[in-house]
């Protein structure tokens, strides 16, 4: 008899530590990998941040240290005319799509990629533009139509 009550306790010990167990390495798991992915996305936006302020000359040396700081987190830098500057990785179709001006993650052969599209002032237009919104934020910070008018009852 107290062999079998022994027997059901442990069955029963062990059925509430594997109810215990299983979602716990579970989180662990989706917790690990979103932490890796939302530093890549970091890197990826600084990066962006790094292609589109520094000089041309420089960008390579800067995707460089960048590398150098994180190397978990390789960067690879696609220019329009079809040089890569940093770690070298094939062009995927998610590079692709980056390349029309879509910011994204994807599945890629190695892992996930985390790509984010950049764009710097090619045309004046969009420079004078772009300068247009800015000034017009500064003078008139509610917005061209100005205050929204509050409801009558």
């Amino acid at each position: 008899m107290r062999l079998r009550q022994a027997a059901l306790l442990v069955a029963a010990m062990t059925l509430v530590l594997v109810a215990l167990l299983v979602p716990l390495a579970r989180l662990v798991q989706v917790t690990a990998a979103d932490r890796a992915v939302g530093a890549a996305t970091d890197k990826a936006h600084n990066m962006a941040f790094v292609v589109a302020t520094v000089a041309q000359a420089d960008l390579d040396v800067a995707v460089g240290q960048a590398n150098s700081a994180t190397p978990q987190y390789p960067a690879t830098v696609y220019l329009p005319a079809g040089a890569t500057l940093g770690s070298p990785a094939p062009r995927t179709p998610a590079v692709d799509l980056a390349a029309t001006g879509t910011s994204i993650t994807a599945t890629g052969p190695d892992g996930w990629e985390v790509l984010a599209s950049v764009f710097g002032f090619g045309r004046w237009s969009e420079a004078a533009v772009f300068t247009t919104l800015v000034l017009v934020l500064i003078f008139r910070p509610t917005g061209i139509l100005g205050q929204q008018l509050a409801d009558r009852a």
